[in-house]
């Protein structure tokens, strides 16, 4: 369930970054993929 939940916002981000509607979007997308990351990084250390 996580997996398919990250799987679906790591391609909402994509296009969202991918539009570049202005540079709010591409800083908050840049968080969350960084927050996701910091996640897995979490998953793999426990």
């Amino acid at each position: 369930m996580a997996g398919n939940l990250r799987l679906y916002l790591f391609k909402y981000l994509k296009i969202k970054y991918l539009q570049k509607n202005n540079l709010l979007n591409r800083c908050l997308t840049t968080f969350i993929i960084s927050f996701l990351f910091t996640q897995i990084l979490h998953e793999f250390t426990y």
